[in-house]
């Protein structure tokens, strides 16, 4: 999740159940740090883990990462 999808960390946000559903079929989910403390979100025990863009760039560039832009 990168800039403003990390909104749908928030409780209530009309996706956040599907972000959790995709976590419990086993997705792994990101969420660039930068912008959830830009954004004041509170992920607590939430579906993420937090990174740096270092990370996200890695991964991306590994052949069998399949990324989800939304």
């Amino acid at each position: 999740l990168l800039d403003t999808a990390t909104a749908v960390l928030r409780p209530g946000h009309h996706a956040a159940q599907d972000l959790r559903a995709a976590r419990d079929a086993g997705v792994r989910i990101w969420a660039h740090a930068d912008a959830v403390t830009e954004r004041a979100v509170d992920v607590g025990d939430g579906p993420v883990e937090l990174v740096d863009l270092d990370a996200v760039a890695t991964l991306l560039g590994e052949p069998e990462t399949q990324a989800q832009w939304w």
